[in-house]
């Protein structure tokens, strides 16, 4: 298969990934949601619930392999090359889904006025006391590895300075052919590993997230959903693990790429292999939790449209908790009627960013 060939199977592979992810959004999701509105348990199989996931799925394809063939039909009216293709795919990927979620969420709401459906009254919130004596998660210690990995990385580039080429390429153009180029200097060798450090701070932060995150216990059999929720985290905070060690990697093999004119060949590779991971583990992780039952939406407060704008974003200024489990999907979220959860999210947003811009322009 040529460069080029590569090069297009490589978009195609990565579009149709992108787009499973989102698409099986609402199957991933717990049953007991239904685009951010709270499913009754007598509800959640009804043929008007698993309809509206199923249309969800088909018309998220439909929509994605429209826009897809429009804007490969343009490409050559408004000249477009391959990297800007999967760009402008990706930015249609990021709006589409969203305003999709949304319109599906108006006829979830809809169906919910239809069918009255109301979250049992529960007003007993249980604690075990015993909860944070046990371990949750790996330690800390384990995020070393991915940073070892950054410093291979860095020392070796550092070692191997007089060998980097004096101008480094960044950039393809659609036939294969190197157009844009920087010179070797601080900035441009090392701006990968200010990335890795980012993000190893991130995953960091996200696996004390999971740590101190609020305890959502059964009322009805808090010792056993205790036992649900630490197997629960322990597990999310493995898949963290291997999940940024593996990012990690793979962000250091772009850098080789471009420092030392390695083979095309080997950032394709690497890309195609990056989304096939991360769906596997997306895959793997939602079978495991499915089988093993543990549920992590036992906390009366999941039930509660009220605290949840957009069906997804917790708002509860009564509750003093900072991490509270997610409504949508796997994991943890923070309660944005804390002030402090917005200095949170403004620092995981700007953070990267600052690392990235002083990666770049330092030299």
């Amino acid at each position: 298969m040529s460069q080029l060939d590569w090069s297009f199977a490589t978009i195609v592979f990565t579009y149709c990934v992108l787009v499973l992810i989102f698409s099986l959004q609402p199957y991933i999701n717990a049953k007991m949601v239904l685009f951010g509105v709270y499913v009754p348990e007598e509800n959640r199989s009804r043929l008007e619930v698993r309809s509206l996931r199923k249309r969800f799925l088909i018309t998220g394809w439909i929509a994605s392999i429209v826009v897809a063939a429009i804007v490969v039909s343009c490409r050559h009216v408004l000249n477009l090359e391959r990297n800007e293709i999967m760009l402008i795919l990706i930015a249609v990927q990021l709006l589409l889904f969203p305003l999709l979620y949304l319109q599906f969420r108006g006829n979830a709401l809809r169906l919910k006025r239809e069918q009255s459906w109301q979250a049992p009254v529960n007003s007993r919130r249980v604690a075990s006391l015993s909860f944070p004596r046990r371990k949750s998660t790996i330690g800390n210690v384990w995020f070393i590895i991915p940073l070892l990995i950054t410093g291979i990385f860095a020392v070796t580039a550092a070692i191997r300075w007089d060998e980097i080429p004096s101008t480094l390429v960044t950039h393809y153009d659609a036939n294969g052919i190197a157009d844009g180029f920087s010179n070797k200097d601080f900035g441009s060798v090392f701006q990968f590993n200010f990335i890795q450090v980012g993000l190893v701070l991130l995953f960091l932060f996200t696996n004390f997230s999971i740590r101190s995150s609020k305890q959502s216990l059964d009322p009805n059999n808090p010792e056993q959903s205790m036992i649900k929720q630490l197997r629960f985290r322990k597990i999310t905070s493995i898949s963290l693990f291997g999940l940024s060690t593996f990012i990690i990697f793979f962000i250091g093999i772009i850098q080789g790429s471009i420092i030392y004119d390695w083979p095309k060949s080997t950032i394709i590779s690497a890309a195609i292999a990056l989304p096939s991971i991360l769906l596997a583990i997306i895959v793997a992780f939602s079978v495991y939790i499915s089988r093993q039952k543990l549920d992590q939406h036992s906390d009366p407060i999941i039930k509660e449209d009220r605290y949840w704008k957009a069906g997804a974003f917790y708002y509860n200024p009564e509750d003093p908790a900072l991490f509270v489990s997610k409504r949508t999907g796997f994991g943890w979220t923070l309660n944005y009627g804390r002030p402090l959860s917005w200095v949170v999210s403004i620092g995981i947003l700007v953070i990267p960013l600052v690392i990235l811009i002083f990666g770049v322009t330092h030299s």
